[in-house]
């Protein structure tokens, strides 16, 4: 059994023991596209972990949290710029690995595909899970833990920019596409959608905005960062 596999497989046993992941604590989503294999990061001690973040815009307002919060645990990258939808994932993923490895990746790819921000029509469901295979059989060789973040709840009302309308029927069906191909792969799922639900009227800019105020900000970057700590902790000791 692989490294990889050995830690999954332990990973999911401690997830069903807990019940699940322990929790420790604005930006246009169509603006700024990733430079391939660049990446921001808090540190340059390679004696630390390192930790790759990749994502769209809600990553974008957490990432700098979680660095602040694992500053001296792990050296904490993230590709630059928004990573947009599934199929520009697929299309560039490769890029931004380039050969190198990572002990953590935590990745998402969701609302755009909810959206279909600067894509011809909105894609499916199916189309989506393919996407996210491709993007999976890409990371996983990349690192030793690969962790998939559920997508954050879309708006109330349609979305400012683009005047569509993302159910929460739609989000459930793409979120069970996710989880499929997630399990399939033995890849773990950090939900950030199930600490969100129901309190996008607290936490969220607007009814017709999908971003999160600086407490919803917060929020997620305390369950991105503690997921992240328990898979570090799983890792090899030297």
């Amino acid at each position: 059994m692989s490294l990889r596999s050995a830690l999954n497989r332990l990973a999911l046993v401690l997830l069903f023991v807990a019940g699940n992941a322990p929790d420790v604590f604005a930006t246009d989503p169509t603006s700024t596209v990733p430079t391939p294999s660049t990446s921001q990061t808090n540190s340059a001690d390679s004696r630390l972990p390192r930790v790759l973040l990749i994502g769209d815009s809600i990553s974008l307002a957490y990432t700098p949290l979680v660095q602040e919060a694992l500053q001296g645990t792990a050296d904490v990258e993230r590709v630059r710029g928004n990573c947009q939808f599934s199929a520009y994932g697929a299309e560039h993923v490769d890029d931004w690995v380039a050969g190198q490895r990572w002990d953590v990746i935590h990745f998402n790819f969701g609302l755009w595909d909810l959206y279909g921000w600067k894509q011809d029509g909105l894609i499916s469901v199916e189309d989506y899970g393919a996407n996210l295979e491709k993007i999976v059989m890409a990371l996983q060789p990349a690192c030793d833990v690969l962790i998939f973040a559920t997508t954050t709840p879309p708006c109330a009302e349609p979305e400012h920019k683009i005047k569509v309308l993302a159910s929460p029927e739609k989000a459930a069906a793409f979120e069970a596409e996710a989880r499929r191909v997630m399990k399939k792969h033995g890849v773990l799922v950090n939900d950030l959608d199930g600490i969100l639900v129901g309190r996008m009227n607290e936490l969220g800019k607007a009814p017709d905005d999908v971003h999160y105020v600086p407490e919803g900000n917060r929020i997620i970057a305390e369950k991105v960062t503690s997921f992240i700590d328990m898979a570090l902790g799983l890792l090899p000791k030297n």
